[in-house]
């Protein structure tokens, strides 16, 4: 298995990947991770996984470090024994181009696991590339994709994006995404002294340029004049919530908090509370993206607002398990009216809370790793 980043440094796609890793393990799998580290290069044994790091630059933005994290991990893979199965994922970009040469020279099997869709998701990320560029880079991936024995994604919109794009739909199995497992672990329950005195609306999390902020603003501007006991906390850091901290203070948003990222074991107790959720994302990443975060929202059983297409993955969840509401981008005055009267009516807020608490039960760890483990075995 091969991904930029494993705990204990942040990220998503290193989270799941390690978490899989060790149920793989656990059923009998001799595991392998490939990943980078910016102090040395090591080789060490985690919960009986064993983990070969390359030295590698800790700034994944720019292309030119790009290319040096997938050459790093290349060059590393093709020294280590050769594997039944290679599993990439999406963390550095590209990389699937790669692990198909990989899988090529080495005579392995080939999953991709795709969390985010590239190219496609670069215009919601705002990157600037000339359309030559894009041109070759998705000729590249698809290229690549087409090799691999099996492609995992998240949702059903990302699945119908890889599809279009000329790749045998069955080749494309979805296994969805799950909470963090430091949820199960660490006690969320606050004391009665440390409840928050305001309804809270939280937003935990990246919030990258995929994730727009522009509507949370305007909604909490229009709150901030008519509903005082009503507050957003932010917690995160990112250059858009450094964008709206000076937003905050150009405007005089008095109800708007923002905190630094949160120690994970401290993960349950901050968004337990909260008592409504958000999660933006530009219409732009429609079938690129599906934010992770959602499944942990579900553990703990709040209601989520998610401001983003209609058609995504994330809404049709929403709506199917009634456990959140969408709203579109770009109209701050709806999103402030959902939130008054989710305060207002608890009878349907508990209806969100309920369905939930169902979505928890539909998207366990268990569960996906059931799933990974079959498609293994299967191919």
């Amino acid at each position: 298995m091969i991904n930029r980043v494993l705990p204990p440094i942040g990220g998503a796609t290193g989270r799941l990947l390690f978490e899989l890793s060790s149920a793989l393990s656990e059923k009998g799998y001799d595991i392998t991770i490939l990943t980078t580290s910016q102090k040395s290069s090591t080789q060490r044994d985690l919960n009986g996984i064993e983990v070969v790091n390359v030295i590698a630059p800790g700034n994944p933005r720019s292309r030119f470090n790009n290319i040096v994290i997938c050459f790093k991990l290349f060059f590393k893979a093709l020294v280590i024994d050769r594997p039944d199965l290679i599993i990439t994922k999406t963390d550095p970009p590209f990389f699937v181009i790669f692990g198909a040469l990989l899988a090529f020279l080495k005579r392995a099997k080939h999953i991709h696991w795709c969390q985010d869709l590239y190219p496609d998701i670069l215009p919601a990320l705002e990157y600037k590339t000339s359309s030559l560029s894009y041109r070759i880079m998705n000729a590249l991936s698809v290229f690549a994709m087409k090799r691999c024995k099996m492609i995992v994604t998240i949702g059903a919109c990302m699945r119908h994006n890889i599809n279009k794009k000329g790749i045998a739909g069955e080749k494309i199995k979805i296994i969805p995404n799950w909470y963090d497992s430091i949820l199960k672990k660490e006690s969320g329950a606050q004391k009665p002294s440390e409840l928050p005195s305001k309804f809270r609306i939280l937003y935990a999390g990246n919030m990258g340029r995929a994730h727009p902020p522009e509507t949370i603003l305007d909604a909490a501007e229009i709150l901030n004049e008519t509903d005082p006991d009503i507050e957003f906390l932010f917690v995160g850091n990112s250059a858009r919530l450094q964008q709206l901290a000076k937003e905050r203070g150009r405007k005089g948003l008095d109800n708007i908090r923002i905190l630094p990222f949160q120690p994970r074991r401290k993960l349950r107790a901050l968004l337990e509370s909260g008592d409504i959720h958000l999660i933006s994302m530009s219409d732009k990443a429609l079938g690129c993206m599906l934010p992770s975060r959602i499944y942990d929202i579900f553990y703990v059983q709040r209601p989520c607002i998610f401001i983003g297409p209609e058609a995504s993955d994330l809404s049709l969840i929403l709506e199917k398990f009634e456990a959140g509401l969408t709203i579109p981008q770009d109209d701050g005055k709806i999103l402030a009216n959902a939130i008054k009267h989710l305060r207002d009516y608890g009878e349907d807020w508990h209806t969100l809370y309920k369905g939930a608490g169902k979505a928890a039960h539909a998207f366990t760890p268990e569960r996906s790793f059931e799933l990974w483990d079959n498609l293994i075995k299967e191919i």
